[in-house]
């Protein structure tokens, strides 16, 4: 994604197979320090098999309707994200 935005920009790049380096990286992390890389972790088999398309435009569908009603589209820092381990 780097790249393609260096390329997108007219960016100088020295990438030779169209990523972003280690160099690169190590030099992103260092300067936006507050990010983290993780790795993944895997999920059940019963939250897997749940995430259907209908449920998850379903979840969308709700959302929308939740953000319009009370007027939170232009109000981004009242919008929190949160589930059962952060409460």
């Amino acid at each position: 994604m780097a790249f393609e935005f260096a390329v997108a920009l007219n960016i100088p790049h020295k990438s030779k197979n169209g990523m972003a380096g280690k160099d690169w990286l190590r030099s992103f992390l260092r300067r936006n320090y507050q990010l983290s890389v993780r790795k993944a972790e895997s999920v059940s088999l019963a939250r897997g098999l749940g995430m259907t398309r209908a449920r998850v435009n379903s979840y969308f569908n709700l959302l929308q309707s939740v953000l319009q009603k009370y007027n939170l589209f232009e109000k981004p820092g009242h919008i929190f994200n949160m589930d059962e381990t952060g409460l």
